[in-house]
């Protein structure tokens, strides 16, 4: 099924196509394409985007917890649907740490040791121990570990959404290193 040639296709239910060439699209359930869209105007969809059978993530959830780990704080980000339920699939995204709860610019701060993956992978640190482009494991989660002796209570760690490119930014670090107070 294609649909050619539309200049503007709004649709209260889920759409789906093979093929999709429209100047303007709205959905406000879900829009999965199976083959080619090409969009030349507006993308605007309140459900999920689903390409082929990869759900595009919603949103991003970080949260942070003390490690085990002398001077360690624990860090998972899990990407999620618009429902809130996870996803399956292996995800690619930048994180870093940044001074700001608005995520502009990395830390200036030195961290003691470098992030370590326990769940997904880190394909390549960019700014050491600073800035990483990781990889979720299948269950789009991504869990690692960074280690400050100073335990900075102002670091918020920030992870790009890998479609829309926003910054999600966390709570601050606060007490969540193993050697800051309570």
């Amino acid at each position: 099924m294609a649909i050619t040639g539309i200049s503007t296709q709004h649709q209260d239910e889920r759409l789906v196509v093979e093929e999709l060439n429209a100047d303007d699209v709205t959905a406000s359930d879900d829009l999965q394409v199976g083959d080619d869209a090409n969009i030349s105007g507006d993308l605007m969809v309140t459900g999920n985007l689903i390409m082929g059978s990869q759900v595009a993530p919603h949103t991003l959830t970080i949260a942070l917890a003390k490690s085990t780990t002398t001077d360690g704080m624990d860090i998972t980000v899990t990407l999620k649907q618009v429902s809130g339920a996870a996803l399956t699939g292996v995800y690619t995204f930048l994180l870093y740490m940044s001074e700001t709860n608005t995520g502009s610019g990395i830390t200036a701060d030195t961290y003691s040791g470098d992030l370590t993956a326990t769940e997904g992978t880190i394909l390549v640190a960019l700014t050491a121990k600073k800035a990483w482009l990781v990889n979720t494991n299948a269950g789009a989660v991504f869990k690692a570990t960074l280690v400050a002796s100073a335990n900075p209570a102002d670091q918020y760690v920030v992870a790009i959404h890998p479609f829309n490119f926003k910054p999600i930014v966390s709570a601050a670090s606060g007490t969540n290193w193993e050697g800051a107070g309570s």
